[in-house]
């Protein structure tokens, strides 16, 4: 049981607090007494923790807290072909958005980007915890290339399998269909979708990550706040349309 009723334990087990101020992954644990402590037992003051702008998570006694990262995305848009893009360029496939700015996930339910935290393994959960099923973080694939080992690599270095290039530089895949690459999000989890959530069955990424950080190097960690830091957590752009 959790001694501090700022933490929360999301249904994958993440560790973090109710500001969505990711801890797993920086060296922290909770003992037996339900305390956040440091590796070597000190205990830590969920309260007292200061995130400063480039990311460093701060205690009280001024210690910078080990592991990862998180930042501003910098607010959320909807682009004219619906696709659902975060300040730091994530794509949240399975998502978009309505009139007011909120998420709309595909079951209807209705979210609020300032609570919404995406991890870099692409997980996108609510503060509180919660994981939105369906919604994916990843980004796009962009402009595909062929490496000297006859491997399908996208604009940010991720090796795509289970689909060939054709002379055009689109995605073939197992089923024959073509897929034009701009419509395809490499999610950070190494699944492949379309902008839409809809899964490409049988493809798969190797060295998928988020941009602007996580580059699916192994001990590094960026999460990312939805919402961003404007006033009203919408980043607001002229001439750009939203789910009515």
């Amino acid at each position: 049981m959790l001694a501090n009723q700022n933490l929360v334990v999301a249904e994958d087990g993440t560790l973090m607090t109710k500001e969505g101020i990711v801890l797993s992954g920086r060296g922290l644990r909770v003992n037996d007494k339900g305390q956040l402590v440091t590796a070597d037992g000190t205990v830590v003051n969920p309260d007292k923790l200061h995130l400063t702008e480039d990311g460093r998570l701060i205690a009280e006694d001024e210690t910078v807290l080990e592991g990862a990262s998180a930042r501003s995305a910098g607010g959320v848009r909807q682009l004219a072909d619906g696709a659902v893009v975060t300040g730091s360029g994530v794509v949240l496939s399975g998502a978009k958005l309505n009139k007011d700015g909120k998420l709309v996930l595909a079951d209807g339910s209705v979210v609020d980007p300032k609570d919404v935290v995406i991890r870099a393994d692409g997980t996108v959960m609510t503060k509180d915890g919660k994981v939105l099923e369906g919604v994916k973080a990843g980004q796009v694939a962009g402009t595909l290339h062929t490496d000297e080992n006859g491997d399908i690599v996208t604009a940010s270095g991720a090796v795509l399998h289970g689909a060939r290039l054709n002379k055009e530089g689109k995605l073939v895949l197992a089923d024959g269909r073509v897929v034009d690459p701009a419509d395809v999000v490499v999610n950070a989890d190494g699944s492949v979708s379309l902008r839409d959530g809809t899964v490409l069955a049988g493809v798969s990424a190797d060295n998928a990550g988020l941009p602007g950080g996580n580059d699916g190097t192994a001990g590094y960690d960026v999460d990312y706040l939805v919402g961003g830091v404007s006033e009203d957590s919408v980043l607001t752009l002229k001439k750009v349309p939203v789910l009515e």
